[in-house]
Order: C-alpha cells, then structure tokens, then sequence
C-alpha cells in the first residue's frame, strides 16, 4: 500500500543562504524506492510532491549519490533540506505510483566529479624517538704491479633525538702508503610534514640541475628531501577527463600496456595515472558502461626526471665552508659560502629553476633555466648562468634536447662558458668552458640494448678531451645481465679500451 500523507512543511529557520522559508502548504509525502541512473540508493527515501506537481528529493540522499547541488533555493520538512527536482540536470523522471518505485536518469554533468587516483600510495608512519645504531662495511682487496693493497670503507650511525647521526671513514693498507681518513660526518633530522631533512655537518650542495654543479662543504643545509616520502609521486603524470552516464568500469593502458581497471559511478571523471617509464608514449582509457557501450580517451604523454608535477616545488639551502681534498684529508676546509636553489612545476610539461651562490673569494653568481616537454617532440631544456668575480662578469650558456621511445632514445646538449666566467668551488683553470654531448640507443625487443655516445669537454687551463664509447647490453635473464662496452678517450694521447660486465 502506498504511504500518503497530508502534511504541512515546517518553516524553520536556517543557516544556509540559498535557503528560503516557503507558506505552509500541503504536501504529498512518499516512501519510494529510488534508482538514479542505474544505481539503486541503498535505503528508501522519503521525497516530497507539491500541489504543483513538483517532486522535492532530500538533501543527505543526493550528497550520497553525489550529484552536484544547485543553487536554487531549498526548503524544509522534518529538520531535512529537500531540493527541488527541476533544479537539477535530469534526462527523464519515471514513477511507478504502484511498486512507490522512482527512477531517474540525469545527464552526466549533473553529477559531481570523481577523482580516480591510479596509484598505490602509503605515507610512511610519524618519525618517533627510538634508540638504535648501526655499522656498515665495504672491503677492497686488489692487486697490480705495486702490490697488493686493502682499503676498509665504514659508516658508523646512532639515533638521536629524532635524527641520526653519521660518520664515514676509510683505511687504506697499501704498500706505498698506510693511513686512516675521516670522510664525511653530520647530524640527520627529517621532516615528513614539509617533505624536508636538515643536515648539519658535511654535506653535498643542490644546485639548479641545468648548469649548476654540486660541491662538498660542512655547515647547515636545509631543503626538500622526496625520499623520505616515497609513496609522493614527484614527476607529471597524465590526467585524462570525460563524462560516464551510467556505472561503468575503466581500464587504463600505457603504451598499449593494461596497467589497471577500476569501477566508475556515473558522472564526470579525473583520472591520474601512476608512475610511468620515462619518454615518450600514450595512455589510453576504456570505459565500458553496464550496457556494454565503450568510449576510448587518448593522451600522449612524455615523461621526463627533469621535469616536476605541477605546484610542486623543490628546493635547498646552504650555508657553510667548503671541503677541500676529500678522500686525501681529514679535516681541509675553505672559503665560507653561501646557496640557495628552487625548481617549480609550473604547468605538466613546464618546470622553473633558479638559484644563486656567494663565495669569500668575492665570487657572486646565479642560475636559472626551464625544462618543457611536448609529446610526440621530446624535452627541451635551456639554462643561462651569470658570474662576477675577480676576473670579471662572465657568462654561461646550456641547451638540450632528448626525445626517448620504447625503441629509440636521442639526446643532444651543448654547454659553453665565457673566459671570464667562474663557477662556485672550483680552481679557475678546472673551470669548464665547453661541453658538447651526442647519445643515441636502440632497444632490440627480446635481446637487449645498443648504446652510442660521444662527449668532449674543454676546462679553460687545459687542451679539449674527448671519449666515444659503444656498448651492447643483454636483457636481465635468471643467469644475470652482460653489458660489453668499447671506449676510445682523445686527449694528448689516444687510449681504447674494452670492458665486459657481469652482474648477477
């Protein structure tokens, strides 16, 4: 039997602004069941029926079907919102006064949209104070014509507090020298709420990636740190749009690869892939509907390391003295300096660097550059470096462009620096003035890979070097991987040599 009532709203006061105290008036009040666009609302509702004609849905009921609310005005019964139907992006309105059952339809855009995130993500648990320490080792035995020699890495780590601190040393057992050398010690701490570390003590500098070069130096340094949340995703990934009327499922390919399928309620959607190979390539989406109809959504993508998701931002800052002749000293420290670095994703395929650094040795300098990636062209990135020191104001300059396939990769770059340019932390003859590289690969489907390159640099107190190098690679396999390389170095003298490695 049907439930009808004679009833008369309740006119009450509410905080909503798009709400409205409407006459009392007589009422139509229906317990029904109710299906919205194929997907049947797990309890009855209770809807209202002007005299009018006009059929008024409870609020809470079209949150949970996530339809998008309109901003028309809203009355109300029973302490509930009820919102009229007209107001809202119907296709069709069947009831069936006998079974009390309703079913709509409404057009896709009257629902909200849903963000489907095709990644698996665990944020790592809240950095708690423990006790704990530990020692790592490595042990080198070789043996040439001077003799037989042995060299003892080892790390030594302790928490404390909330940080861990480190110490590297190395002893050297050699027939020429015997000698124990402290390489690099600091102090750890780790911020998982800003993504960022603070490391005090020896520590190796940030530079923008286009132009700048990292240095050692001992001091404070505080910036991003992306590993310490490896569930962030850093790098853009393609997020591909449409509209689904009915429940569906969607099934998400890379490079004609099924990386995923998931089940999509009606309305629009977003949806972000995961992580994805470097290169070129193409995502494409299948969504299949409880009817059977599909729609197929493509987007060519290239994904690069150079390049951030948009809004992110990645940066550091330094302050200390830098170390001299690692590996050779224990305790050599130089001129005091000062740094600081930032990347931003601007957009998807456009990422900002810029940074500047100051030297005692009245050296002032900065950086900055832009990475840009267009599908079906490559990456192209270009970086400008100004510096005034005692020789003068001097200038750099860097282009490059890559562009990688599932069988094909290419990058060129060209680095060039004026006479009177300068870079932080380095001698003014080891200062590079040019830098020309050529790299070409081609992956053979089932075999492995053949690589080609050539690079030549030029420092400005000594003649240009060069070095081509061919190398084949065979796949991983149970037995391991072979990797044969060619090299052939060009400097005062010419020297080749070949080398073939095992790993297992």
């Amino acid at each position: 039997m049907a439930m009808v009532m004679n009833c008369h709203t309740v006119a009450a006061e509410h905080n909503r602004t798009d709400s409205f105290q409407v006459p009392a008036a007589d009422v139509e009040v229906l317990l029904v069941s109710l299906q919205i666009n194929r997907q049947m609302m797990p309890q009855p509702a209770l809807i209202l029926r002007s005299p009018d004609g006009e059929w008024w849905l409870p609020l809470p009921v079209l949150v949970d079907a996530k339809l998008r609310l309109p901003d028309g005005p809203q009355r109300r019964f029973n302490e509930t919102d009820y919102v009229a139907l007209s107001s809202l992006a119907v296709d069709t309105v069947n009831f069936d006064a006998a079974t009390l059952f309703m079913d709509l339809q409404l057009k896709p855009e009257g629902f909200t949209t849903n963000q489907l995130n095709i990644r698996h993500t665990s944020r790592p648990d809240a950095i708690t104070r423990s006790a704990g320490a530990f020692i790592n080792y490595d042990l080198l035995l070789d043996h040439g014509q001077g003799g037989t020699g042995t060299v003892l890495f080892t790390e030594v780590g302790g928490a404390v507090g909330t940080g861990v601190i480190t110490s590297n040393q190395m002893w050297i057992d050699r027939p020429d020298a015997v000698r124990w050398l402290r390489l690099d010690s600091s102090y750890v701490v780790d911020d998982l709420d800003r993504i960022a570390t603070l490391r005090l003590g020896d520590a190796i500098s940030r530079p923008p990636s286009l132009l700048g070069r990292p240095v050692r130096f001992a001091g404070l340094q505080w910036g991003t740190n992306f590993r310490i949340r490896p569930d962030l995703i850093t790098a853009p990934v393609p997020t591909l749009s449409g509209q689904a009327a009915l429940p569906s499922s969607v099934d998400v390919y890379i490079n004609n690869v099924l990386q995923s399928r998931n089940p999509l309620p009606p309305g629009p959607f977003s949806i972000s892939t995961g992580p994805i190979v470097t290169g070129d390539g193409e995502v494409l989406l299948k969504v299949t509907d409880i009817s059977g109809q599909e729609q197929l959504i493509t987007q060519r993508f290239y994904a690069s390391p150079s390049l951030l998701a948009a809004g992110l931002s990645d940066y550091s800052f330094e302050l200390g003295a830098l170390r001299q002749r690692y590996g050779l000293a224990s305790q050599d420290y130089g001129d005091l300096v000062a740094a600081a670095s930032w990347r931003h994703g601007l957009q998807s395929h456009i990422t900002l660097e810029a940074g500047a650094h100051v030297q005692q040795t009245k050296l002032i300098g900065a950086l900055g550059g832009v990475a840009a990636s267009i599908p079906g062209w490559g990456l192209g990135t270009l970086g400008l470096g100004i510096s005034r020191s005692d020789a003068g104001v001097g200038a750099q300059i860097a282009l490059g462009w890559e562009r990688r396939t599932q069988r094909h990769g290419v990058a060129l770059r060209s680095q060039w620096a004026s006479s009177d340019h300068r870079q932080l932390g380095i001698d003014a003859e080891q200062t590079l003035r040019r830098l020309d590289s050529v790299f070409y690969s081609y992956h053979i489907n089932g075999v492995g890979s053949l690589g080609l390159s050539w690079t030549q640099q030029q420092r400005m107190g000594a003649e240009p070097l060069s070095i081509t190098t061919a190398s084949f690679s065979i796949r991983q396999s149970a037995w391991g991987s072979l990797i044969f390389s060619l090299s052939r170095l060009k400097a005062e003298t010419e020297t080749s040599s070949f080398n073939v490695f095992w790993s297992y």
